[in-house]
């Protein structure tokens, strides 16, 4: 299995300057110190350029105007890491040339040569290099993590739009105290094998009861949320794994053409709140993805519509339960 690392992206002195006040990057620093108590790999990316702009293109916009205005050089203070995340001697801080991290830099060499497959994104901006590493990293394989609260925008509703609605198709989006927090879990995902079919059927009725359905309303849902041996065998099941062991949570998913069917995701109670649901949906969307599927749809339970929204899911309508006459579900649907 590869590595993670986090990349702290174009937080040099003039962006921070003019993007977002130094009180508000603590998100930043309180990622940068969890990665480093948990010996995550840090990487930095600045923008600069070499001596006389050799490298900018009058046919780009918005580099040949940095060219006019000076001072983006690669020894210009404004190009500079931001003192408030000094990078350590051992950290590795990459120059880029365009907007993605990727662009004219070493990047990839880099991560090729730590052994990197999963990246955590933050930076300044939600719209510019966040935006351009995670679609170039999402071509090139990588598993995504973007940390909301430590990236920044002049737009509210852009960063808004492109935390909720798109970096989801394609990442997993959540908050730097879920992403800390998961650091310490050791959660593992993998297959399911068939003979777990009765724990996860356990499982989900943990899971269903965390929401304070009473025993009978459970009984009805039974019969719903029973897993078999089929369903693993023909359909896309992972589970999760806490560090001793112990299965914790786990989604299937029904692999069909154009639109696969997100059939269970259930979480223990005790693994709720970890940031665990949503590397689940992200390993079900992936699995969907792989299959040919361009989007992926379900009946969700009405205490979890918020958790998919968040995740970049519509409600696009509604239907009545199979367990209980006169209960309708939200349906819902992802695009990717």
């Amino acid at each position: 299995m590869g590595k993670t690392a986090l990349l702290i992206m174009d937080v040099q002195n003039g962006i921070v300057e003019r993007y977002a006040e130094a009180s508000g990057l603590k998100t930043v620093q309180t990622a940068l110190e969890a990665a480093r108590a948990q010996d995550v790999a840090v990487i930095f990316v600045r923008v600069a350029f070499r001596p006389g702009y050799p490298d900018v293109s009058a046919r780009n916009l918005s580099f040949s105007a940095i060219k006019e205005r000076g001072g983006m050089e690669e020894t210009s203070p404004p190009t500079q890491i931001w003192d408030g995340v000094k990078p350590r001697d051992n950290e590795p801080v990459i120059v880029k040339r365009r907007v993605s991290a990727f662009a004219g830099s070493g990047l990839e060499l880099v991560l090729r040569s730590l052994e990197v497959d999963h990246l955590v994104l933050t930076g300044i901006a939600t719209s510019g290099v966040v935006l351009s590493t995670l679609r170039q990293a999402a071509d090139l394989d990588y598993r995504l993590t973007v940390l909301k609260d430590a990236c920044f925008d002049h737009d509210p509703e852009v960063h808004r739009v492109l935390t909720d609605k798109v970096f989801p198709r394609q990442a997993q989006v959540t908050t730097v105290a879920e992403w800390a927090g998961s650091l310490g879990q050791a959660m593992r995902l993998r297959k399911a094998n068939v003979e777990e079919h009765d724990l996860l059927t356990d499982l989900a009725m943990r899971s269903k009861a965390y929401w304070g359905y009473d025993a009978n309303f459970l009984a009805a849902c039974r019969r719903d949320l029973t897993i078999t041996e089929a369903m693993i065998r023909e359909g896309a099941c992972f589970v999760a794994e806490g560090d001793d062991g112990a299965v914790v949570g786990f989604s299937l998913v029904l692999l069909s053409t154009p639109t696969a069917v997100l059939d269970h995701l259930f979480i223990d109670p005790k693994a709720i709140g970890t940031g665990l649901g949503r590397q689940l949906f992200c390993r079900a969307l992936e699995a969907a993805r792989a299959a040919g599927a361009s989007a992926m749809r379900w009946d969700a339970d009405p205490h979890a519509e918020d958790f998919y929204c968040h995740m970049g899911a519509e409600v696009v309508g509604s239907v009545e339960s199979t367990s209980i006459s006169g209960r309708y579900l939200p349906q819902m649907e992802i695009r990717f």
